[in-house]
């Protein structure tokens, strides 16, 4: 969401050339997790949720390597750090979306 055209181009491209030699890179973002509910459906065939999960990241850094990265087809990692003190969301929930993220049952 960060427009192309505040990006200098040059940066954009000693990015993919490092995104070339070294294969990734990292941004930076803080995070919010909000879940709201009861949730409702349209097609009442579907399986009724009880709520609605929004994990929404803020680039902080990277915008550059994230464009570059993009453009070349490359991975690039996200350090990001979830604002447990913000966002609708309990203790538990934060909690389990990090189980979850990680990959930990």
């Amino acid at each position: 969401m960060f427009p192309t055209k505040w990006l200098t181009m040059t940066t954009v491209e000693a990015y993919k050339q490092a995104l070339r030699t070294k294969g990734s890179g990292t941004a930076v973002a803080i995070a919010v997790l909000d879940v709201r509910g009861p949730a409702t459906l349209a097609d009442e065939s579907e399986p009724d949720p009880k709520e609605h999960w929004c994990l929404t990241h803020y680039l902080l850094d990277g915008h550059h390597k994230l464009h570059a990265a993009s453009e070349a087809g490359k991975p690039l990692s996200l350090l990001s750090f979830l604002a447990s003190e913000q966002g609708g969301s309990s203790r538990e929930q934060i909690e389990f979306a990090v189980r979850v993220m990680s990959g930990v049952k």
